[in-house]
């Protein structure tokens, strides 16, 4: 069964812990499984939001809303790509 990386702001990073939950999906089958947190991980994460929040909240709502509409243009296009990461 495959092992999910954690994803922290915009880089990929590997969990420390070797304990593991499974992801299950509507039907009950266990697709991957999925490291839990550290409290170190979780911690990072929280500082790289308190930093991506600083930086966001400086920018107008118009450029926030030009990105978000870029953002779900890349989805619609990439729909069957997103489709099949996130099964994987």
């Amino acid at each position: 069964m495959p092992r999910k990386r954690a994803a922290d702001s915009s880089r990929k990073c590997d969990h420390t812990s070797d304990s593991l939950l499974p992801l299950l999906q509507a039907t009950n089958e266990v697709l991957t499984r999925v490291p839990k947190t550290t409290q170190a991980e979780m911690q990072a994460a929280v500082d790289s939001c308190r930093k991506a929040f600083a930086d966001w909240s400086e920018t107008t709502v118009l450029t926030r809303q030009a990105h978000m509409f870029r953002f779900q243009q890349l989805i619609k296009d990439n729909l069957v790509r997103v489709g099949v990461r996130w099964i994987r």
